[in-house]
């Protein structure tokens, strides 16, 4: 009988720093994310005590979501060693580890840290602003919400981006300095930045979006779907006739995925009010 011979913790940690950030490093920390077990915490603890950044970096990595699924919830393993790696490391010389430590808050949001991470939104290196705009989606305390409406005018596109769809799609509050600060955005040079901040306006059934969301679908030939998306939670039959003629547009694509199933979806909820 054959076995099938799992790759090392060795072997993962290799691949996972011979070429940062590709898929195949990814994956290899995945699957140490998934080896619950004493060793590996002791593995991210060696890491994070290296000289080499890289290698400090991935042991952050590591312990941020090192659990297991039950269902369709996620069993966090090694909670407090989590808490003191990820914790630590916001002191970290290298700004790639702060970030990862603060990403890794994100996962594992640990209230007595959220100053430290609020604090970092000003900061210099805009990984560490966009790791912010990541964390603080899981943290509903008015410092988190304060700190994501100050980075959704942020210089970085990217930044201002990440912070407007948390704000508009993690934040569940409503209030009228979160519903400023998207509208902020809705005209924002940076397209991603202004469909999130339409979707988010679309979540608080925000009407004034509707000439907006006409605008887009009347001269485009494949919008990004959040906009779609923001069609179907507005419900308003004025969007029909637009959505409509937006399929004849893209009728003859090869290529039928994701985005024209959406379409037909939000077409179909559309024409069931």
């Amino acid at each position: 009988m054959a076995y099938y011979s799992y790759p090392s913790p060795k072997s993962l940690t290799l691949t996972a720093l011979q070429s940062r950030n590709s898929d195949e490093s990814w994956q290899a920390i995945h699957a140490l994310r998934q080896q619950c077990v004493p060793e590996t915490i002791q593995l991210a603890e060696k890491l994070c005590r290296s000289r080499n950044w890289r290698k400090r970096e991935l042991g952050v990595n590591v312990i941020s979501q090192l659990g297991f699924w039950q269902g369709k919830s996620f069993v966090p393993y090694g909670i407090d060693e989590a808490h003191h790696l990820l914790t630590k490391h916001l002191d970290d010389p290298h700004p790639l580890v702060i970030a990862a430590a603060i990403v890794g808050l994100g996962h594992r949001p640990f209230p007595d840290v959220l100053e430290r991470i609020a604090a970092y939104a000003t900061h210099q290196d805009a990984n560490i602003r966009y790791a912010v705009a990541f964390a603080l989606g899981y943290y509903e305390a008015p410092l988190a919400v304060d700190t994501v409406i100050m980075l959704t005018q942020d210089r970085d596109n990217q930044v201002r981006d990440w912070a407007t769809f948390t704000l508009g799609s993690l934040v569940p509050q409503d209030t009228p300095d979160i519903t400023d600060a998207l509208w902020q955005n809705v005209r924002d040079a940076d397209e991603d930045v202004s469909a999130e901040a339409i979707a988010g306006l679309a979540e608080r059934q925000d009407k004034r979006i509707i000439p907006f969301l006409k605008d887009v679908l009347a001269h485009t030939d494949q919008c990004q779907a959040c906009y779609l998306e923001a069609a179907e939670k507005m419900g308003d039959k004025s969007l029909l006739p637009l959505l409509l003629a937006l399929k004849d547009k893209t009728q003859s694509d090869a290529d039928k995925g994701y985005w024209h199933n959406l379409l037909d979806d939000v077409i179909a909820s559309l024409q069931a009010h």
